[in-house]
């Protein structure tokens, strides 16, 4: 904290571990100068001060680049919706979103689970001899989810991404393979099934991945055994190192920045949708944002606020969740971060 007419050179970081969506206190921080002249005024005239905070996401014209970081598995109850849901959303952004998914794996050797010797000191929480680690999912099913297989996961999906997201930004088939690995391989319901191959290969052949591809991917890159190192896993090391806000196993970013709140689906969308400078916005989000909470999915779909979304089988679909949750949450402008 220091002397108390010092103040610290950077800005000390809120964090969010992935579960304060629910906290609906404002809370925020201010430079010390900035809080001694308030300080300073109150006493001096006397009588309360009018503070405006503004939250903003920076904007760019033509394009806007959008993250999701997250685990397979760990980071379900949280970012699970959002990877079941917001398929439709990023086909309708189209080419002016550029869309990237993050694996936030832990870095085996920083933790010290890869001996001198080359030996994997932190068992089947870790991969290619302690190198990428993640917890395990304790609980998940009678057969608990390994460190390991949660690391393996991560890879796959993103080399479906290199195959099949990587070239437009939007990824139709890894969204596929997501919501399906989601709904089918990591459910409550789905015992055993998260490294089950027949699981993975129905939700391979229901979202049109070469399941080749993905083999020759994981390989190429370096696979997941012995005391080597995989390139695409050490892409996603460096990528989590770069953002020093990053704390939490799921979050999201617009335009660099992060996004505090819940992760949903119509949150995210409008964060991407402020991302744009005015003249630039996509004419989804024209058509789209400011519809009624937990209904901005109908309108992606249909066009038109208040359309309905259609489920797998062709047919309108319910809403989830809590209509007055919902609201709460959107109005809450916690999504946005401050300039």
């Amino acid at each position: 904290i220091g002397s108390p007419t010092s103040c610290q050179n950077a800005e000390p970081l809120m964090a969010d571990d992935g579960t304060a969506s629910d906290v609906t206190i404002p809370s925020f921080l201010l430079f010390k100068p900035d809080a001694d002249a308030m300080k300073q005024t109150m006493v001096e005239q006397n009588e309360e001060i009018v503070v405006e905070l503004v939250f903003s996401i920076p904007t760019s014209n033509d394009r806007v680049e959008y993250t999701f970081w997250y685990l397979p598995g760990i980071s379900s109850t949280v970012a699970g919706p959002l990877l079941s849901n917001f398929k439709d959303y990023a086909v309708a952004l189209g080419s002016q979103a550029y869309f990237t998914p993050h694996f936030t794996i832990s870095d085996g050797l920083a933790a010290g689970c890869r001996s001198g010797n080359g030996a994997n000191q932190c068992g089947d929480l870790c991969t290619n001899a302690g190198r990428y680690c993640t917890e395990n999912l304790e609980g998940f099913s009678s057969t608990d989810v390994s460190g390991a297989d949660v690391v393996a996961e991560s890879l796959r999906q993103a080399c479906i991404w290199s195959a099949y997201g990587l070239d437009d930004g939007i990824g139709t088939v890894w969204w596929d393979y997501v919501t399906e690995f989601e709904a089918n391989c990591n459910s409550d319901d789905a015992k055993n099934t998260f490294t089950d191959p027949a699981c993975i290969a129905n939700a391979y052949q229901t979202a049109g991945v070469d399941p080749s591809k993905v083999d020759i991917c994981m390989q190429q890159s370096g696979g997941l055994e012995g005391d080597v190192t995989n390139t695409k896993l050490d892409a996603e090391l460096l990528a989590s190192q770069k953002q020093s806000g990053l704390v939490m196993t799921s979050a999201a970013q617009v335009n660099g920045h992060f996004v505090r709140g819940a992760m949903e689906p119509d949150l995210i969308f409008d964060a991407v949708c402020a991302g744009f400078a005015d003249q630039f916005q996509p004419s989804i989000c024209a058509t789209c944002v400011g519809c009624a909470s937990g209904t901005s999915k109908g309108c992606v779909v249909s066009g038109i606020c208040g359309g309905e979304e259609e489920n797998s089988n062709g047919g309108p679909s319910e809403q989830d969740g809590d209509d007055e949750t919902s609201q709460a949450l959107n109005d809450m402008l916690a999504q946005y971060l401050p300039d």
